[in-house]
């Protein structure tokens, strides 16, 4: 925030400098001289609203027109756009100035001939033409300072994320070996159920240290997790809570980033599950193409309000902010409850 009010500060004092060097005596410098034609006080108006003009056109270009074609790279918007900014400029200034000028001119009786139209034209064009290239030059050195700072972002949120797995791997590997032996212990001792619910714990814990840490997975082995971390809620529920789960397209060739569903699931079972009242859990993905639609709807049953996905620590802005840097541009997520129903969909192009 300071680094922000620090930014504002220095370009209002760019364009008080501007004014300063540019306005008559004794408010300025006075280099842009109109001496002997108007007093000061009557080209104060002129010099104020020329300022404001220019830094109109540098704003608007450099973080409304130019943005659009570093993002699509078209130099044929890039020629247009800086043609039209500099034409529909010099055009409007130059109006404004000619007609200003002449009421002051008129007003103050100079029997000199007044200067005609295409002395403003020819001044603004100079003038604009400059407050454009400088829009362009700041624009460029603007956006890639701001690329850089987004890589640097998401280099630290990739540190952040591996020391987190580092400090989480200690336990999942100990906790990995004594579930391979727990299953062991139960196929031998003839107890199937036992043996099926750790066997499907110790996949997932697999998926979880093996695989998930790839930038992209198969949206097979995604949905096995899922599957998988879905048939071991269902061990702990009772039976007057239903869980729908459905895959409507094809996920083979397609890859997705790990662990992006999950959460929802988590706090759909979290939020979604009573000991005395009926719940239904719907969880779908729908495929087509490179595109996903994945929905979660749960009842609430919990006092507080799922506002927040907690599992493992996760909050729903830090899934929004893991979104934002992995899907740029290319996700849309709703969230909301309504009438004690929790709905969450999530479309990602992949």
């Amino acid at each position: 925030m300071q680094l922000r009010g620090l930014y504002i500060l220095i370009h209002i004092l760019v364009w008080l400098g501007f004014f300063f060097v540019l306005c008559p005596e004794p408010l300025g410098l006075g280099h842009f001289r109109l001496k002997g034609i108007f007093s000061p006080e009557e080209a104060l108006p002129f010099f104020l609203y020329g300022v404001l003009q220019n830094a109109l056109l540098f704003y608007s270009y450099a973080h409304i027109a130019l943005p659009y074609y570093i993002k699509n790279s078209s130099w044929q918007y890039f020629i247009l756009a800086n043609a039209a900014f500099l034409t529909g400029f010099v055009l409007a200034e130059s109006f404004a100035d000619y007609e200003y000028m002449k009421y002051v001119y008129v007003s103050s009786g100079n029997p000199k001939p007044f200067r005609s139209f295409s002395v403003w034209l020819t001044t603004n064009t100079v003038i604009n033409g400059i407050a454009l290239m400088a829009a362009n030059l700041y624009g460029f050195t603007y956006d890639w300072f701001k690329d850089q700072r987004l890589r640097l972002d998401i280099e630290q949120e990739k540190l952040r994320a591996e020391l987190s797995a580092l400090k989480h791997q200690i336990h999942p590997h100990f906790l990995f070996n004594i579930l391979n032996g727990l299953y062991g212990l139960a196929f031998k001792n003839n107890d199937e159920p036992t043996a099926e619910g750790i066997a499907k714990l110790s996949q997932m814990m697999r998926y979880m240290l093996y695989e998930s840490n790839d930038p992209q997975v198969p949206m097979v082995k995604e949905i096995e997790y899922i599957e998988n971390y879905i048939d071991l809620q269902k061990i702990r529920i009772n039976a007057a809570t239903q869980i729908h789960f459905s895959v409507q397209g094809n996920p083979n060739g397609v890859f997705i980033s790990p662990m992006i569903m999950i959460p929802f699931i988590e706090n759909a079972f979290k939020h979604g599950i009573s000991t005395v009242k009926p719940s239904d859990i719907h969880i779908s993905i729908a495929l087509e193409g490179k595109r996903m639609e994945f929905t979660v709807v749960n009842p609430i049953h919990q006092v507080a309000m799922p506002t927040e996905i907690e599992p493992g620590g996760i909050g729903l802005q830090n899934v929004k902010k893991r979104l934002d840097l992995l899907y740029t541009d290319a996700y849309t997520l709703e969230t909301g409850a309504h009438e004690g129903i929790y709905r969450v969909k999530l479309t990602v192009i992949l």
